[in-house]
């Protein structure tokens, strides 16, 4: 499974691609490097695939926006439906692009293909669209402050 998450993960570019090797120097070291923003949105395919709620709810902000209103306790019972309500998911990210917006803050917008298999049937569903993610460095890592997104079934 992390060799297929490498290489989904792989397809992520920068807004400053040149920088993704070197992108801390001694005069001015970023606060989000691409490498910290590769390295959350490969936990957030994780703990999408695998289902694993805890790990899904460490990944955000206390007070995280959604299109649903403010709070962990949204993204709690959001995710806790869909990962009992679905034997299998699977999230593909694609065309990653990244917007340093300063103190430590960062626009991350994305492609996404989804697919699910209801824990009732055998039948693979699947979905499209783009995903926005706001993320604020703090001192458990990157966090994501805002979530929306567009997905719509194919």
């Amino acid at each position: 499974a992390n060799q297929s998450q490498t290489s989904r993960v792989n397809n992520t570019g920068s807004s400053n691609p040149s920088s993704e090797k070197n992108s801390e120097t001694a005069s001015q070291p970023p606060r989000l490097a691409s490498e910290k923003i590769e390295y959350l949105i490969a936990q957030y395919i994780s703990a999408y695939d695998t289902g694993n709620l805890d790990q899904m709810l460490r990944l955000f902000s206390a007070n995280v926006r959604t299109e649903d209103g403010t709070g962990i306790a949204i993204i709690k019972r959001d995710y806790s439906n869909l990962f009992l309500n679905t034997a299998e998911r699977h999230i593909t990210v694609h065309n990653v692009k990244n917007q340093i917006t300063g103190n430590g803050q960062a626009n991350i917008r994305f492609d996404a293909s989804v697919r699910v298999r209801n824990s009732k049937s055998s039948e693979w569903k699947y979905f499209s669209g783009d995903m926005e993610l706001e993320v604020v460095d703090s001192d458990r890592g990157l966090l994501i402050s805002a979530l929306s997104h567009s997905i719509t079934q194919d």
